[in-house]
């Protein structure tokens, strides 16, 4: 979704004008099963520093025109480069001392991070604790985990940020 919304922009207005995805609400109205999806775009708001972008995504039907929308999200987008301004520096929630990743952590190898396609394609790092993996070091709900690409791509665009984010969690629930 946000690849199609930076598309649309790319198409419209050029690359440089609105290239970062910068807020994103999703909203996820019923399943849809394997095969084909049609994505539409629609440019809601545009303006000097930013655009929002409507993006749905839904299966085909028989005759191939899109159903229903499965999946509705509004994109906004902006060039974080040229913004300027005031900026409020914010204070970490907690501050504790980072692990060095060589010889305080651990590579994860359990067999559910090749279990899917994407978290197959990392490298998974995380402190030594004394209960295992996702050791509490930190405390309750909070986890460290370092990810690299396996094939030794660079984490260089928003969109891996919101990858990784997300997937994250879902590895998390799922050990």
């Amino acid at each position: 979704m946000l690849s199609a919304a930076q598309k649309l922009n790319a198409l419209e207005f050029g690359e440089e004008r609105f290239p970062d995805p910068i807020h994103v609400f999703v909203q996820f109205l019923h399943m849809v099963s394997p095969g084909q999806v049609v994505v539409t775009c629609k440019h809601l708001r545009v303006s000097s520093r930013q655009c929002v972008v409507r993006v749905e995504v839904a299966r085909t039907t028989a005759s191939g025109k899109p159903s229903t929308p499965a999946t509705v999200g509004i994109v906004t987008c902006a060039n974080i480069s040229k913004e300027e301004g005031l900026t409020q520096h914010s204070k970490p929630a907690f501050a504790v001392p980072l692990p060095n990743r060589r010889i305080e952590c651990v590579k994860i190898d359990d067999p559910v991070v090749d279990s899917t396609p994407v978290t197959s394609k990392l490298n998974w790092v995380s402190p030594k604790a004394a209960n295992g993996l996702w050791g509490h070091r930190v405390g309750g709900h909070h986890r460290e985990v370092w990810v690299s690409f396996r094939d030794g791509s660079n984490i260089s665009d928003l969109l891996h940020l919101a990858l990784l984010s997300d997937m994250v969690s879902g590895y998390a629930s799922s050990v």
